[in-house]
């Protein structure tokens, strides 16, 4: 677990050019955000405390079969937690901004359940 914790800090500090681009979107669009945070014994790209929302960028290797399938027990995993997963590809953070904006509001706008609560207090902003 400490080399997956270590691995996430290093990621923290090395973000891809999508990665990049994302973060200065959510906070343009004035949206909470951490990156590179440990969910149990995954890393998880940007997780948006306050909805309980994960948000994914996936580059080419993600459509190797064996990345597809380690994605989805994944994200069966996380969904079992509670949290609700969004995965967009790196280019279309490029391209394609206001369709990501929007896909992230859709599920911020939701009212969240009783039993949701702000994960970690407070988020970056």
């Amino acid at each position: 677990m400490r080399k997956v914790t270590k691995y996430a800090k290093e990621n923290r500090k090395k973000p891809t050019p999508a990665e990049k681009q994302l973060k200065k979107l959510l906070l343009c669009w004035h949206i909470k955000f951490r990156t590179q945070r440990m969910m149990d014994f995954y890393i998880v790209d940007f997780l948006i405390p306050e909805r309980w929302l994960i948000v994914e960028l996936d580059g080419k290797y993600h459509n190797n079969p064996q990345q597809r399938s380690y994605d989805k027990r994944r994200n069966e995993y996380l969904q079992k937690k509670g949290f609700s997963i969004l995965r967009f590809w790196n280019e279309k953070v490029f391209k394609q901004p206001e369709s990501i904006k929007q896909s992230i509001l859709n599920v911020l706008l939701k009212p969240p359940p009783k039993k949701y609560k702000d994960l970690y207090g407070k988020a970056e902003y």
